[in-house]
């Protein structure tokens, strides 16, 4: 029997995946601060970094993977439409936010590219926690020169998903 008090599934998997959000544009605003205090605190900066990169790989592994129950719950009719639209809008909103704080970032990083590099580069390995690609694509690693390019991330269709997720039926 359910209580009244205990959230629908695909309630909790939108508000999990708009924490996540949230923390990645935490750690994006940590990043930046850490960057800008000259010569302090250059650990920091990688460990926000590094933070950032995590983020998005539970973003992009939480939207790849759900659960069965809330599988059902998506594919679920009842309401289905103002949920998803609700859910796309809380997410958009925030992602969005973290695109402006990538738009400075970036901003920072072209005006001076070696003080932000410097900052978020191993000492010990020397490997950039945060790189500006050729095409203009900001990346935050996920361990040694592996990463993910942020816009594409936060860029993502969360509505087309869960659209995907809807359509599926159980066989």
């Amino acid at each position: 029997m359910t209580t009244g008090c205990s959230p629908r599934p695909r309630n909790q998997y939108a508000q999990d995946l708009v924490s996540t959000v949230d923390d990645i544009c935490t750690n994006l605003t940590e990043f930046r601060k850490s960057t800008s205090r000259g010569s302090e605190a250059p650990r920091d900066s990688r460990s926000y970094a590094t933070a950032v990169g995590v983020g998005l790989q539970k973003l992009i592994e939480s939207m790849d993977t759900i659960s069965f129950q809330v599988f059902m719950d998506i594919t679920d009719d009842k309401g289905y439409d103002e949920w998803a639209t609700g859910a796309n809008t809380m997410l958009r909103e925030k992602a969005d936010k973290c695109l402006e704080l990538v738009s400075q970032i970036k901003r920072d990083y072209k005006q001076n590219p070696d003080a932000v590099a410097d900052k978020a580069a191993s000492p010990a390995l020397v490997s950039p926690a945060v790189w500006l690609t050729p095409k203009d694509e900001l990346v935050f690693s996920l361990s040694g020169n592996k990463g993910l390019m942020i816009e594409h991330v936060l860029r993502q269709d969360l509505r087309a998903t869960l659209d995907a997720i809807h359509r599926k039926q159980v066989k």
